[in-house]
C-alpha cells in the first residue's frame, strides 16, 4: 500500500506513504518517503543498478520469537527457493546471499520497535543514520555504518528503563589462503563506539538466536573498541576505552 508515487523518463522515482502488512493485516513496515536516483529510463535499461536509495521516516514493528521473527515469517514464502534451482550451483564457503542488484541504501530517522514475545519487554532502535551498500558475490558483507540510539520502552518487573547511543562500522575480514571458514559465519571486523548502552538488550538477540553461548549480559557500556570475529570460538578485541 502507498499514498503516492512520482516518476518520469528523466525524473527520479519517489514513493510516499509506503506500508507493508502481513496476512493478518498487522502492520510490519511504514515508510514516509523513499527517494531514488532511478528514472524510468534507468529502470528499463539497467534495472539491476539501483544507485542510491534513501529511506526517510521508516518504522518497523519487529516481534522477536524463539528462533525467528514476525518479519521473517511474513517474508518466508518470497524467500524460499526451490531445491531444483540450486542443484547445479557449487557449494560455497558461505551461506551469505549476494543481492542480484547493486547500489546502496541510506536510511535517515528510522525506528525499529522490537518486542520480545516471551517476556514482553520492548526496545526502540532509533537509526539516525545508516549507510548500507548491497551485498555482492565479491563482497557478501559490504562495509556498513550505523549511528543511533537504543531505548528500552518496556522492562521486566523491577527493572528501570534504560537507553544509550551507538556507532557501529563493519567490514569483512580478508580470509587467509587455504582457510576453510564455517558456512554460517563470514569473518568480520567491527568498530564499535557506545555511550551508556544497556547490555541486557542481548536478551532480545538471545531470543532470536537461542544457540548463542552466553545466557545473559547486564550493565551499561561506554566503550570504543575494534573487534575481529573469525568464528564462534575465535574473537579478537582491541579495547581503547571501557567503562
Amino acid at each position: 500500500d502507498l499514498s503516492s508515487i512520482e516518476c518520469g523518463w528523466f525524473r527520479p522515482i519517489k514513493i510516499r506513504g509506503l506500508r507493508l502488512v502481513d496476512e493478518q493485516g498487522a502492520e510490519l513496515v511504514q515508510v514516509a518517503e523513499v527517494e531514488t536516483e532511478l528514472t524510468l529510463l534507468n529502470a528499463m535499461t539497467n534495472y539491476r543498478n539501483l544507485k542510491t536509495v534513501t529511506i526517510r521516516g521508516a518504522s518497523v514493528h519487529l516481534d522477536v520469537q524463539p528462533g525467528t521473527t514476525n518479519i521473517e515469517q511474513a517474508l518466508k514464502p518470497f524467500l524460499d527457493v526451490a531445491p531444483a534451482q540450486n542443484a547445479s550451483v557449487p557449494t560455497s564457503t558461505s551461506t551469505a546471499i549476494a543481492s542480484p542488484f547493486v547500489g546502496r541504501i541510506r536510511i535517515a530517522d528510522a525506528v525499529v520497535h522490537a518486542r520480545d514475545s516471551v517476556d514482553l519487554t520492548s526496545w526502540d532502535f532509533i537509526l539516525k543514520q545508516a549507510d548500507l551498500p548491497l551485498p555482492t558475490t565479491e563482497q557478501p558483507i559490504p562495509p556498513m555504518n550505523l549511528v543511533g540510539t537504543l531505548q528500552q520502552t518496556t522492562a521486566r518487573p523491577g527493572e528501570v528503563l534504560m537507553g544509550g547511543q551507538f556507532n557501529i562500522q563493519t567490514q569483512p575480514l580478508a580470509q587467509p589462503l587455504g582457510s576453510n571458514p564455517k558456512p554460517d559465519l563470514i569473518p568480520l571486523k567491527m568498530t564499535i563506539a557506545t555511550n551508556g548502552l544497556p547490555l541486557h538488550w542481548y536478551d532480545l538477540v538471545k531470543r532470536r538466536f537461542p544457540d548463542l553461548p552466553l545466557e545473559r549480559i547486564v550493565g551499561l557500556a561506554t566503550i570504543q573498541a575494534d573487534m575481529e570475529l573469525h568464528n564462534q570460538q575465535h574473537v579478537v578485541a582491541q579495547i581503547q576505552t571501557a567503562q
